[in-house]
């Protein structure tokens, strides 16, 4: 092995994210102290990321000592994105990090099911077919034999009288079906080869006064429970606690202000009989529940009433010998979650923190790379570092070195990433959504927030005769002027890969195009083949490039491709060749601010669009809203877009613009649109076209949205395949500069459209209706209007949708809207 072992003064050495223990403070351990005083269990049920009760996730977690888990079914990827143009599986990446990242601040912990958030759904029916409920429902039971919860909470009721968000209705209802059978050993059986059964005490739905409509309502037969207190060793209430968690749900614009003081929730039994005035009632959470516990409790209660917060260090001691006694129970699952508790507090209380840095950020199978791996402990009497190791790298270094206090301890190495090591992409992405479900192969996958760490490393310290070990992640960090220290975990890429720099290619006619690709070297690679994988009748020129690329180096080569004359769609990939392997893959990476950096190396084929599509709009304007991709399909139609600030709307600048369109919720998000309104009508009164898009009705910045009043509403339509009636076909914006027929209505993705207007100005036109099943028609999608020497258009219909996703009858219906001429 090549390793060069040296002791240096602490320099620029902090704790990493990945670690607990490292950020430990004398109030944060009394607090686990006091948690490791409790055996019982909580799982929160819900159907979406922003659906959990921060409060009593936070009040069960830090109040109660529970292990708090909050079992979300899906990941959110149907929903709508505030800060970024991030969608369906994309943002589900972005809302599973914000769940992870607000469970830090709460203290409770995370878990999914296999289903996939497919937009909004109005019958727990719908939900569970398309779901296949059985599917989800055996997740369910899978979670709560493996987590062992004594209690049940769910978000929503089970109710199906009441009309709400399906998905909502559907998680309730697979919740109180899964407590009876996940204790039934004819259940599943396939899941008791790993797992038990388990049957929990008791379910509750925790409801509060938006269910009831009034904060007057009848509490007979609730649990009440008071959330507010105050956490002296967390010095914050539980109500600033939530807030703090909640507000990570930033991706839904979810902040909220912090609450201070009392705060009452209610818990309502599922079976009407049970009668309690705790939800615990009855139930033993105490050391006691465990054969040989009694003793274990009775010592943690005399460590506690001795812990000086000066010197943790000195309970090391009674926190040993906890240990031996844990290690010694015969209750598998409380001994390992205790037996982690008390290890963190042991490294806590010692000031260990650890650290496996990499040279670089993404690794490639079959390279070297240079790591350095430190460890320091900072308080107490001879700390041992036994071994490091690295199973996925094949790495191990038997050390049995004692450190000096205060002192780093370092292996700079240079170590091989294996040949095989598998490229990074998170574990429910890996195949393509089945149905309304996530394919998952691993069965032990299931449940889990994430993947298990790409190369953990293995730190074995050993304190007075016991071994302590504790799992690292591999990082890379660098410094940042502004920001300090940062960092990324470690992740696993192919020598090269290539993403094309559209999400779909529009040939609204037969000229050829050109289509960019752009390809990034992970290391130094010469030959490599690049060419375009068409369907039959699409040709491309060059057929191929042959390249040498440096590492790091970035590179993008344009093919020319020429479509076929009749209109179709195929799906088009990046064949990449190095020469040791040929694949078609892309690395996307997403970057905000208060999440971790994500990346997925995944499969890269985009729709090539072949449809007849005229458009007159040379010149659009663009005002921004919450964010959507929508500048990108005008540039598709043969548009050029000009991005509209307020200065913009005074300076002459909208002169030359054959139209104006505004972004999703642009009345929701952008605080000068007020400022502009006159300007913006004015626009429109001198001949110009304006397109708005949808809004939310709540939470706008002006009622004045059009020339004439409309009033938005929650009305929507998610059947993607909803019967379209074309009211007045003959309408200009229907047949001009193309045609529209029914046809251009199929192969939509997800839903129709949203936040449908139900009440509008008689000037207003209306020009499609359509239904969900079972239900009335509603005419708010597409509502036109002439004023003045322009045209106005109101837009529920989710374009942000389905242009991103190359649904050319759509791109069809948009041309019409921004080439719409006055007498429409």
């Amino acid at each position: 092995m090549k390793n060069l072992i040296k002791s240096v003064l602490p320099v620029l050495l902090v704790s990493t994210v990945f670690s607990a223990y490292s950020a430990s403070n004398s109030s944060s351990l009394l607090q686990g102290m006091e948690k490791l005083k409790v055996l019982g269990s909580v799982l929160y049920v819900a159907a979406h990321p922003d659906d959990e009760n921060t409060g009593m996730i936070t009040y069960f977690a830090n109040e109660r000592k529970m292990k708090t888990t909050y079992l979300s079914l899906t990941r959110g990827d149907g929903g709508q994105n505030l800060i970024g143009p991030e969608k369906f599986q994309w943002l589900g990446l972005i809302r599973t990090q914000e769940l992870l990242e607000a469970r830090k601040i709460d203290g409770g912990e995370q878990a999914f099911s296999r289903a996939y958030d497919f937009g909004y759904s109005k019958t727990p029916e719908e939900t569970m077919n398309i779901w296949d409920g059985d599917t989800i429902l055996s997740d369910v039971v899978w979670v709560i034999r493996k987590l062992k919860p004594d209690i049940i909470v769910t978000r929503f009721s089970p109710d199906l009288g009441r009309r709400t968000h399906g998905h909502h209705t559907a998680s309730a209802i697979l919740a109180g079906k899964a407590i009876d059978l996940a204790g039934d050993k004819n259940a599943f059986p396939d899941q008791l080869k790993w797992v038990e059964p388990w049957q929990p005490k008791r379910i509750f739905f925790n409801t509060s006064w938006w269910f009831y409509g009034t904060r007057d309502f009848d509490k007979t037969g609730l649990v009440q429970l008071e959330t507010g207190q105050y956490n002296p060793l967390l010095g914050k209430s539980y109500g600033e606690i939530s807030a703090e968690s909640r507000s990570m749900h930033k991706s839904q614009g979810f902040g909220v202000m912090k609450e201070r003081g009392s705060d009452l929730e209610y818990l309502r039994p599922y079976d009407a009989l049970v009668k309690v005035s705790d939800p615990f009632q009855d139930i033993n959470t105490s050391w006691t529940r465990v054969n040989g516990g009694e003793e274990i409790g009775q010592a943690i209660d005399r460590m506690i009433a001795a812990f000086d917060d000066r010197n943790p260090q000195n309970s090391v001691r009674d926190l040993l010998a906890i240990r031996g006694k844990i290690n010694n129970i015969d209750d598998d699952f409380w001994k390992l979650q205790k037996l982690k508790e008390v290890d963190q507090l042991i490294l806590g209380c010692l000031g260990i923190w650890q650290e496996a840095f990499f040279d670089k950020a993404e690794v490639v199978p079959g390279s070297s790379i240079p790591v350095s791996l430190s460890a320091i402990y900072r308080a107490g009497e001879k700390v041992y570092l036994k071994s490091i190791s690295c199973q996925a790298l094949g790495f191990e270094t038997v050390l049995n070195q004692e450190l000096s206090r205060n002192t780093p301890f370092v292996i700079d190495d240079t170590l091989v990433i294996p040949g095989d090591l598998s490229y990074t992409v998170p574990y429910w992405l890996e195949n393509p959504v089945e149905g309304g479900r996530f394919v998952v192969n691993d069965r032990h996958n299931i449940g889990k927030a994430e993947n298990d760490p790409e190369i953990p490393f293995a730190f074995v310290f050993e304190v007075s005769g016991t071994e302590i070990s504790i799992e690292e992640k591999a990082i890379h960090k660098w410094r940042d002027r502004v920001n300090g220290e940062m960092q990324r975990e470690v992740v696993v890429v192919p020598p090269v890969v290539a993403c094309f720099k559209d999400k779909n290619l529009l040939f609204p006619d037969q000229e050829s195009r050109n289509v960019q690709v752009l390809l990034s070297a992970k290391q130094q690679v010469k030959g490599v083949k690049v060419n375009l994988e068409l369907g039959k009748g699409w040709k491309s020129e060059p057929s191929e490039y042959v390249l040498d690329l440096d590492e790091g180096e970035e590179r993008r080569v344009e093919f020319t491709v020429t479509p076929p004359k009749s209109g179709q769609v195929i799906s088009a990939g990046i064949q990449i060749n190095t020469g040791g392997e040929s694949h078609s893959l892309c690395q996307v990476r997403i970057d905000h601010p208060h999440i971790k950096s994500l990346t997925a190396v995944m499969d890269n084929h985009i729709d090539f669009v072949r449809k007849d599509i005229i458009n007159t709009a040379e010149l659009v304007g663009y005002v921004d809203g919450a964010g959507d991709e929508i500048p990108q399909a005008l540039e598709q139609l043969g548009s050029e877009v000009m991005f509209l600030n307020e200065e913009d709307f005074f300076d002459g600048s909208l002169d030359d613009l054959d139209a104006i369109v505004l972004g999703v919720r642009a009345y929701n998000t952008v605080e000068w649109l007020p400022n502009v309104q006159d300007k913006l009508m004015e626009f429109v009164e001198k001949g110009g076209n304006v397109v708005v898009q949808y809004n939310v009705s709540y939470g706008l910045i002006t009622d004045e949205i059009g020339p004439y009043p409309l009033t938005l509403s929650r009305d929507r339509v998610t059947d993607e395949n909803a019967r379209v009636t074309l009211l007045n076909p003959s309408s200009n914006v229907l047949t001009t500069p193309n045609k529209i027929g029914m046809e251009d209505f199929d192969g939509w993705v997800q839903e129709r459209g949203l936040y449908f207007p139900n009440e509008w100005d008689e000037k207003y036109e209306p020009l499609i209706s359509w239904h969900d099943p079972e239900e009335d028609d509603t005419r708010g999608a597409l509502l036109v209007t002439n004023y003045g020497k322009g045209t106005f258009t109101y837009t529920g219909i989710s374009w942000f949708r389905q242009l991103p996703a190359g649904v050319g009858g759509a791109y069809k219906i948009f041309a019409n809207l921004i080439s719409a001429q006055n007498g429409s």
